[in-house]
């Protein structure tokens, strides 16, 4: 006998002394396609030594099941009968002509459907993004409310409004990190608790540097959400969904600014104190943040009942719990039995190659912890490099320029309409530009914490102008190539802003403010989506995150320069916006062109 067939004999007899395993009806094998392949090469020695491996695998009851995998049956040839022939034959008959081919991930989320499902994770996700905007703006109504009990000036509420914001120039690169190695749905989870635990607490302050620090945590917090639920709605969508409902997702933080000014008109204006001034008092404006933090706790705990993202699972390489996220969409979708679910098999992502965070279970801590610092650096190492390194210089630098105008604008717009009323009321029959009104306390003494009622209905008008150009959007985004929509849109936003400086009654600032307002609210939706597109899905949540957290230092840079300048040199002020916003406009002509997805 020859050298080759000597070896292979004394393969499959090892192999025939060890008991085949037992298949259960939880359990399918191995495609038999490649089986019957493999019989047909075998010799006659070989395949006669190759029975005693098969015999008890066929005495219990297999039969193919869809697309060739191996099942139980209630029928079968029984070992006496066994030949290669016979079992040849039978395995001609019931397995199919081919072997089953893996079906990508974009076929399979298509054959789920379309439906219940993807309507309610948007009502969920819109929620979720509801809470970021009302969360994020929650001090823009807290600065005149509270403006005597913590003494605050222009500067200090300047300050006191980049609390929130400094939390999110750490979150966001940390959650970021997280979303990419731990899974969205964990992010999300983690951020709206921390965001209303640190409501909740921070509502019981009684002193500004304890409060202070709080807000720090709730903008840690609720920057993990923000910059995260865009990937995760994204991540259960087609291609040729994904675009319009990332853009309706934008209604919803109107709906969240809406928000706002209702809920502060609900509870601000009533004389609501408890307790002793000086040792610890409960008031409205503290009543209202508590408030602001109850959606936050309902939205996780929605969201705990919720799947992890199918395309992050399918990055890790958890091929059968992305199948299972997906015969649940498709179950939701059809009303069909998961059975009746077509894909079978799904192929590996392209991407998982360079998946920067495999799991590894039972190895020591300062183990693991290396081999995520070690999955950090390369994933940086692949943002930073190439093309992708142009972009997201392009996308920070673009998100600096727009949030550095919208946060500012967003968080006191409240006080100076406040500053406004102040000044007319103290000045009746005058006719004073924004910027006079705006520098009152510079020459005056602090203005009344009371808001007005005008106060909260103007900021209600400003909040509602962002409808009318949330809902252009849903058009647009099919029709018009992102690029072009950033560049005109941040081109436009410049006018209101530099406007501002010459609007002498209490209408023109309105509209002007509306303008502004709706205009860079929905620039930062579009870039968003650009951003979703742009990069791949192993370096996508990074992306996100570290263009958010450059974005919020910006805010920051914003806040801070608004509180020193907008009593002594408003003008300046409001012609700097309008500049920022051009060069923030002509900066997105660097980007890649992106497709419409139809």
């Amino acid at each position: 006998m020859p050298e080759n067939s000597r070896g292979n004999e004394e393969n499959i007899r090892r192999n025939a002394n060890e008991p085949p395993p037992t298949l259960t009806p939880a359990h399918t094998v191995q495609s038999f396609t490649s089986l019957r392949r493999n019989l047909s090469g075998l010799s006659e020695v070989d395949g006669h030594l190759m029975l005693g491996v098969l015999s008890q695998a066929v005495a219990e009851n297999i039969k193919a099941g869809p697309h060739g995998a191996l099942q139980p049956s209630q029928s079968f040839i029984p070992p006496e009968r066994m030949s290669i022939a016979s079992i040849q034959t039978v395995l001609m008959k019931i397995t199919p002509s081919y072997e089953e081919e893996p079906i990508d991930f974009e076929t399979a989320i298509e054959e789920t459907g379309h439906g219940c499902f993807q309507y309610k994770l948007w009502v969920l996700c819109g929620f979720v993004y509801a809470c970021c905007s009302l969360s994020t703006t929650t001090l823009s109504l807290v600065l005149p409310a509270a403006q005597n009990d913590f003494n605050l000036k222009s500067v200090d509420k300047g300050v006191l409004n980049t609390a929130p914001l400094w939390g999110m120039v750490v979150g966001g690169y940390f959650w970021g990190h997280f979303a990419d190695s731990r899974g969205r749905r964990f992010v999300l989870l983690w951020a709206l608790s921390i965001d209303c635990l640190a409501s909740f607490v921070s509502s019981l302050c009684q002193h500004y540097e304890p409060f202070y620090v709080l807000r720090i945590f709730n903008g840690f917090g609720i920057i993990g959400a923000t910059s995260i639920v865009f990937a995760y709605l994204g991540e259960f969508l087609g291609s040729s969904h994904r675009d319009r409902y990332l853009a309706r997702l934008e209604l919803m933080w109107t709906v969240g600014i809406i928000a706002l000014p209702v809920i502060g008109l609900a509870i601000l204006p009533h004389k609501i104190e408890f307790g002793e001034r000086g040792v610890f008092v409960y008031d409205s404006w503290r009543m209202f943040v508590f408030t602001c933090g109850i959606p936050s706790m309902i939205a996780a705990l929605c969201l705990s009942r919720m799947p992890e993202s199918p395309r992050f699972l399918l990055l890790q390489g958890k091929l059968t719990k992305t199948r299972d996220v997906l015969v649940r969409m498709f179950v939701s979708n059809t009303g069909k039995s998961k059975d009746e679910f077509s894909v079978k098999v799904l192929s590996e992502s392209a991407e998982a190659d360079h998946y920067y965070f495999q799991t590894v279970k039972n190895i020591p801590f300062c183990k693991r912890v290396k081999n995520l610092m070690g999955g950090i650096l390369k994933q940086h190492a692949d943002l930073f490099s190439g093309r992708s390194c142009f972009n997201i210089i392009i996308t920070c630098y673009v998100d600096f320029g727009l949030i550095s105008v919208y946060y500012t604008m967003m968080l006191w717009v409240p006080e100076l309409l406040h500053r406004q009323k102040h000044y007319l009321d103290t000045h009746p029959g005058s006719s004073p530009s924004l910027c006079t009104t705006a520098s009152i306390q510079a020459e005056e003494d602090q203005a009344s914490s009371e808001i007005k009622l005008e106060t909260f209905l103007h900021t209600i008008i400003t909040c509602l102008a962002c409808m009318p150009t949330t809902l252009m959007l849903l058009c647009l985004i099919e029709l018009v190539s992102k690029k072009v929509l950033l560049v005109g849109i941040m081109l436009s936003a410049a006018v209101p802003a530099a406007c501002l400086v010459h609007v002498y009654s209490v209408f023109q600032a309105v509209t002007m403010l509306s303008l502004l307002k709706s205009l860079t609210n929905l620039a930062e939706a579009i870039l968003f989506c650009a951003i979703v597109q742009i990069f791949p899905i192993n370096t996508r949540g990074t992306a996100l995150s570290l263009t958010v957290t450059v974005g919020r230092i910006g805010s920051v840079v914003g806040n801070v320069v608004f509180g020193v300048m907008i009593d002594k040199h408003c003008s300046y002020l409001f012609y700097g916006m309008g500049a920022n916003l051009v060069l923030s406009g002509l900066a997105c002509l660097l980007l890649p062109t992106m497709r419409r997805e139809t």
